[in-house]
């Protein structure tokens, strides 16, 4: 079984990376890893934050072929009974104008929260960094989390006709201001450049502190996530894995 795993940024996937020992299937962009876990080949693409760039990375990944897509990744929660490290897999994916939404898989959602995940009526898909707990605190009357690729990445799937499931884990509560405009601070791959960063701490020293403590708990909120996927994925090879050995049965 072919899985395809997408994440926004490095930063993101770094935790899992580590554990499973991903390997960078070329030198090419999108940048993409693989790895086998058990009876599941598993792809993972680095897409970019935003739109554009998650809808540009996940056509070039799926030119291979997948038979079931998570779109995974840090998210803001919108709502005070979600801490940072919960991991959240959404019934809905809302686009951010337009009253659009699209679906996750109905078994792969299942599957997300029989390994763990908390049910999420919705993500809502933004079009930049949400910052303020008070804008949060609004969206969160249409949504339990918020980020910037989930509606693309289904909605491109959908077209496909792939299975897939939106996957997030809350990096940033409710309550919580992000420190800086990350918008300001990625490069031409949609990517976080450290350099940016410090540019933008050069600007507003007096947020450093907020920039280290949202670094350290993004990284444990990351680590969470990499624990659940690696279970996830296991789930998904075995149950297809099982689903083949059935078919084949009644085939012949």
């Amino acid at each position: 079984m072919r899985i395809l795993v997408t994440f926004a940024l490095d930063e993101e996937f770094a935790p899992w990376r580590r554990m499973r020992g991903f390997r960078r299937m070329a030198v090419t962009e999108p940048s993409i890893y693989g790895v086998r876990s058990g009876d599941a080949e598993v792809r993972v693409v680095l897409t970019g934050m935003g739109a554009q760039h998650a809808r540009r990375s996940f056509q070039i990944a799926m030119a291979e072929g997948a038979e079931a897509c998570v779109t995974s990744g840090l998210a803001g929660g919108l709502r005070s009974k979600y801490r940072s490290g919960d991991v959240l897999a959404a019934r809905v994916v809302r686009a951010a104008s337009g009253g659009r939404f699209v679906k996750s898989d109905e078994a792969l959602l299942r599957f997300a929260i029989a390994c763990g995940a908390r049910e999420a009526e919705a993500f809502l898909s933004a079009e930049q960094a949400v910052q303020s707990a008070k804008e949060k605190g609004r969206l969160g009357l249409c949504a339990d989390a918020v980020e910037m690729e989930s509606f693309t990445i289904l909605n491109e799937a959908q077209a496909m006709h792939v299975p897939a499931v939106a996957v997030r884990v809350i990096g940033d509560p409710v309550s919580e201001e992000l420190p800086l405009d990350f918008g300001r601070t990625l490069d031409e791959k949609g990517q976080v450049s450290a350099r940016r960063v410090m540019m933008e701490m050069a600007r507003n020293p007096q947020r450093a502190a907020g920039v280290a403590r949202l670094g350290r708990q993004t990284r444990r909120a990351a680590t969470l996530l990499a624990e659940f996927l690696d279970r996830y994925i296991t789930v998904l090879a075995s149950w297809r894995t099982k689903t083949r050995i059935v078919e084949s049965v009644v085939v012949g």
